[in-house]
């Protein structure tokens, strides 16, 4: 994933396995749950989540 490589992996110099594993999973987190995605209308994750379960419960009643 080139997005990957250039806010990740260019940005950081690892010193070991486990720093490494710690940088790139921080990453990861922040890329998943945090930033907003185009498949999800540039919501957030979160804001998707909350949405569709407001949705829900409006048809719901």
């Amino acid at each position: 994933n080139g997005r990957f490589r250039e806010e990740c992996l260019n940005q950081h110099v690892f010193r070991n396995l486990h720093d490494a594993q710690q940088k790139i999973e921080a990453w990861r987190l922040d890329y998943n749950r945090s930033r907003p995605h185009s498949a999800l209308g540039y919501l957030t994750p979160e804001e998707f989540r909350q949405k569709y379960h407001q949705q829900r419960t409006q048809v719901a009643n």
